[in-house]
């Protein structure tokens, strides 16, 4: 269940000024949720009124809608493939979607930086491995974040070279998984499809407990009742 704030110009089209809403809401971090949504289905409109409080413009929809969210752990170990390679960190792809950086503090003991071969090795001790662009890349989710230029990454620490005959993504198919922001089933589903990914969030697996979003509520504020506009 999600709370969203409509101008009360939106009433007359509620249903695609809702799908907006929504819309704007893919491939951004979004707390309430846990993670970063890629897709949702299954929306349903609740209720034949909805509530505005105070002198506040905005009108509040109570919406039922299920998400599609990509929510590694903090501690979770992930899979990826290195993109760039620096005197200061490791760069990788998750999902052929999004990004990862291991910086030089979390590369083990007995890595160096190969300027020549712009690439990172080990010592014998750690086995001779090499860290190159189009390596496989075990390493555990320390955060996730979103960068200046609005690019959503994994901040990470390094695990391990993975096997070249190991399928790409074996551990990232853990990573994401559709996660259910609604608790009750709709027929209506919106226009926009569910993203084609390897990777589905099973129910309180991976994202950390968080209340969903939720409409303000605030027990000594005056209510107002604004009739909803049919929907497309």
């Amino acid at each position: 269940r999600l709370g969203l704030k409509l101008l009360p110009v939106c009433l007359s089209k509620i249903r695609r000024s809702v799908l907006r809403e929504l819309c704007g809401m893919i491939m951004k971090i979004d707390p309430s949720l846990g993670g970063v949504p890629l897709s949702f289905k299954t929306l349903k409109i609740e209720g034949n009124s909805c509530a505005i409080f105070d002198d506040l413009p905005q009108v509040h929809v109570n919406v039922a809608v299920t998400f599609l969210v990509f929510a590694p752990e903090v501690g979770q170990n992930i899979s990826g493939v290195v993109n760039n390679v620096a005197d200061d960190s490791v760069g990788l792809l998750i999902l052929n979607t999004f990004n990862a950086v291991i910086p030089k503090d979390e590369m083990p003991a007995g890595f160096t930086f190969n300027s020549q071969k712009n690439c990172w090795t080990s010592d014998k001790k750690s086995g001779e491995k090499k860290v190159a662009i189009g390596t496989k890349v075990e390493f555990c989710c320390k955060g996730l974040r979103t960068t200046d230029q609005g690019l959503i990454q994994v901040l990470a620490s390094f695990v391990d070279v993975l096997p070249n005959d190991e399928p790409n993504g074996s551990h990232a198919n853990h990573v994401s998984s559709s996660k259910k922001a609604k608790h009750a089933k709709s027929d209506d589903t919106p226009t926009a499809q569910e993203a084609e990914t390897p990777s589905h969030r099973k129910k309180n697996s991976l994202a950390p407990s968080h209340a969903p979003a939720a409409h303000e509520t605030p027990s000594d504020t005056k209510k107002s009742k604004a009739k909803k506009g049919k929907g497309d």
